[in-house]
């Protein structure tokens, strides 16, 4: 249950980031950038508050968050690169093979 906590709390922390109170990081991005990740981590963080048996869900909703943010990493700040990376790295941790 470790890992599964783990990798919780780095989806919180990248959604968190992105989703602050302000919104200032997503509003700084580029449109094409918020309108393609935007409801990816919209997705991601809706299954974060739920009671574990949601892990495969949330696992699924981490990869696509990351096969998106891929293909804009040299757009994106290196705080938010730094907190998908860690996060990506717990996924693997918790689940190698992907969803």
């Amino acid at each position: 249950m470790g890992g599964d906590r783990s990798f919780r709390e780095a989806v919180q922390v990248v959604v968190d980031l992105v989703f602050t109170d302000d919104m200032e990081l997503f509003d700084s991005l580029p449109d094409e950038i918020q309108e393609n990740l935007g409801p990816a981590l919209s997705v991601l963080g809706d299954p974060i508050a739920g009671d574990g048996s949601d892990t495969e869900q949330l696992v699924s909703a981490a990869i696509i968050v990351e096969e998106i943010a891929a293909k804009y990493r040299n757009a994106l700040p290196s705080a938010l690169n730094g907190r998908l990376d860690a996060m990506a790295a717990e996924r693997r941790a918790l689940w190698p093979s992907g969803a």
